[in-house]
């Protein structure tokens, strides 16, 4: 004991182990109390730098019990948002738990957003977020009801009542009435499958290890007319597959398959918008078209495909030079059937892609390594009959970030 004791000191692991605690949970904890990451300093097309706090309670309040709360504010929106929540855990082996939420807060236009049941540094959504704009004003009242039979496998039931108020750029026609703001009562089911893949469990912290087989989200949400003043009705659907292949002697395959659908009459906020990472600031993303510009598509129908391999890296005496280059290619394709419904003033008419988007990129990660990020570089082009007539306008350079633990 006093040998091991001893090297613990000499490698100072106690603090590393800490820090890897807070990098794998997301919280800093301070006695009874945690501070989310992410709560701290955040950043948006929309809002700019989003500035907050947030605490929650940890295990060593209640092991049951979790209650929290945050408040932020954004450097360019210059505009307040708070929100707070209870958790109930019923049956911890099962992953039962109830949760009731309130928030003020903002809501991407068209967006489909899963709920997360653990913070993850190395998920795609971690930069995807960097690119989000037309952000709609949300007031939202939710309850929720989740369970996790396996620990691959989760359902997510919620019921919630928002009140939505429309970004300025946009307005919707609904029985020859111009609509700025209006309520929704609506319902989901979320699922959440990765097949056979196996759970790390390191003291309180859960890791998830790479899987040969797809990892499967669907979302089904209904609103229901007739609820107060909520007098929208329509069904979205959401499907995405994703398959990971990897060979440390071939290198790696990664396909996505994403596909999406509102059924009946509703605003953008609830219809389908490309994922899109082409703006100034130009950092590459994972499961995003990387040529189309944020809001640049909306679609009642979607559907976008992305595969992208990556060669083995190649080992040079060079510590801090590891080049690892991968190929990247995409489609998208969407339709809208009743656009005089939706009046749009923005840089890009509203538009969907019914000839479809394509792109093909090349990426060398790993031109400079820093501790456990690599830098590296990309370039994408975007053909097809959504190009611009000026070849080297279709031309969209990035950063290439990689961080792993």
């Amino acid at each position: 004991y006093y040998v091991l004791d001893s090297i613990s000191k000499d490698m100072n692991l106690d603090r590393k182990m800490n820090t890897i605690g807070i990098l794998l949970s997301g919280k800093i904890p301070i006695w009874k109390f945690s501070i989310p990451i992410d709560k701290l300093v955040d950043y948006n097309i929309q809002e700019g730098y989003r500035l907050g706090l947030g605490l929650e309670t940890n295990r060593h309040f209640s092991e049951k019990v979790t209650l929290g709360g945050y408040f932020a504010w954004g450097t360019k929106d210059k505009e307040w948002k708070y929100g707070g929540f209870a958790t109930y855990d019923i049956f911890k082996p099962l992953g039962i738990s109830f949760t009731a939420r309130y928030q003020e807060d903002r809501l991407q236009r068209g967006a489909t957003l899963l709920k997360q049941t653990s913070w993850d540094l190395l998920q795609p959504q971690f930069i995807d977020n960097f690119y989000r704009t037309d952000l709609e004003k949300q007031r939202l009242a939710e309850l929720q009801f989740t369970i996790a039979p396996l620990g691959n496998l989760t359902f997510h039931v919620v019921g919630n009542y928002q009140r939505i108020g429309l970004k300025d750029n946009y307005r919707y026609i609904q029985d020859n009435t111009t609509i700025q703001e209006f309520d929704v009562m609506e319902t989901a089911l979320e699922v959440k499958w990765n097949i056979r893949q196996r759970i790390l469990v390191l003291g309180n912290y859960r890791m998830a290890q790479p899987t040969k087989f797809p990892k499967i989200s669907a979302r089904i949400s209904k609103s229901i007319p007739g609820v107060f003043n909520s007098n929208m009705d329509y069904v979205r659907t959401y499907v995405k597959l994703v398959e990971e292949l990897s060979s440390k002697r071939f290198g790696s395959l990664t396909m996505a398959l994403t596909l999406n659908q509102t059924f009946g009459d509703a605003p953008l906020t609830f219809q389908n918008v490309a994922p899109g990472t082409a703006a100034n600031f130009g950092i590459i993303t994972s499961q995003a078209m990387e040529t189309i510009f944020p809001s640049e598509f909306y679609a009642q129908r979607q559907a976008m495909f992305l595969v992208r391999y990556d060669f083995p890296a190649i080992r040079t005496k060079f510590k801090s030079f590891s080049p690892q280059f991968a190929l990247h290619h995409g489609i998208a394709y969407g339709d809208m059937k009743d656009r005089s419904a939706h009046v749009l003033n923005a840089k890009y008419d509203l538009q969907s892609m019914d000839k479809g988007v394509y792109e093909a990129g090349l990426i060398a990660h790993g031109i400079i390594k820093v501790s456990a990020l690599k830098i590296g570089i990309g370039g994408f082009y975007r053909y097809g009959n959504y190009s611009n007539t000026t070849w080297y306008k279709n031309i969209v350079p990035k950063l290439a970030l990689k961080f792993s633990l």
